[in-house]
């Protein structure tokens, strides 16, 4: 199953995508079922918000993934996409693909090194994303995200940790490289690079997975005005899932709804005004921004 965010005029809403291929608006499920698992703040707009707030988001997962079946199928074929915005924090993961480091001549790290963004770099599938004045150079850097789907703290199992991922999607962590050079000579953090309004498009989906899904079934590209630029494989990740949330549960905790980056594959590059960048893979879909001065 899949989930996304559809804006309808200046509300938005929550859709699932089935296994059928068939889009559904959680809205009439709603209006069809009364037994939902989870608490719905406004019921003709449902969200991912009350998705993610619910007391056990897996088994509200399930529901949707029952209950979609008996629903009408939406025509999408002129839709707004809205970000698929799960309420989190975004966490990112820096220097988690070997090669990736070698090209920006930075070494491979020792532990996995983090950063964050702040929600309002989120910006939906098919959004303009605005490249800053004055910047001399922004890349892209195509990412897998995991969505964290049950709160974790201290010291955990793997295997607890992998549990804790309920879904995945596609991010672009957008970087201001110009500035992030600037800040690394300077000794300086990096969020004048990472964090610009706009500067993580997500989505077009969250692909839900089980404890057990292996996540190298979710290998990607990075396309620039077409060509293919990056391929993403978490096989080749230096610091697996596992071990990245295990790091997280202990530095900070992680709560239902929170966002995780990967990392990005070698291949990272520059974008001009007018550019088109797409992130595509079998099991989530094309997420697709033009960029723009």
């Amino acid at each position: 199953m899949r989930l996304t965010m559809k804006q309808s005029g200046d509300q938005a809403e929550l859709i699932v995508l089935d296994d059928n291929g068939r889009h559904v608006a959680v809205a009439d499920l709603l209006r069809t079922f009364d037994d939902e698992p989870f608490s719905i703040r406004n019921r003709e707009y449902p969200n991912l918000l009350d998705v993610f707030s619910s007391r056990d988001v897996r088994l509200s997962l399930d529901w949707l993934s029952e209950r979609a079946i008996e629903c009408d199928d939406l025509d999408v074929s002129a839709w707004e996409w809205a970000v698929p915005d799960t309420g989190g924090s975004l966490f990112c993961i820096g220097r988690n693909y070997a090669a990736h480091a070698a090209e920006l001549g930075n070494q491979v790290p020792g532990q996995p090194m983090f950063f964050m963004k702040p929600r309002g770099c989120l910006t939906a599938n098919n959004q303009d994303v605005q490249i800053p004045t004055g910047s001399e150079r922004v890349d892209y850097e195509g990412e897998l995200a995991l969505i964290i789907g049950s709160d974790v703290r201290g010291s955990i199992s793997a295997e607890k940790a992998r549990a804790a991922v309920v879904a995945v999607t596609l991010l672009n962590d957008v970087t201001d490289r110009s500035a992030q050079n600037a800040a690394k000579e300077a000794g300086k953090p990096w969020f004048r690079a990472k964090g610009p309004r706009g500067f993580a498009p997500m989505g077009p989906y969250l692909t839900t997975v089980n404890e057990d899904s292996p996540l190298s079934e979710f290998k990607y590209l990075t396309k620039l005005n077409g060509d293919t630029v990056q391929h993403g494989d978490p096989d080749l990740w230096l610091w697996k899932a596992e071990a990245v949330i295990q790091n997280l549960s202990i530095i900070s905790g992680l709560e239902a709804g929170d966002i995780i980056a990967t990392g990005t594959p070698a291949g990272v590059g520059p974008v001009n005004s007018g550019d088109v960048v797409e992130l595509e893979s079998s099991e989530i879909g094309k997420l697709r921004n033009r960029f723009r001065k």
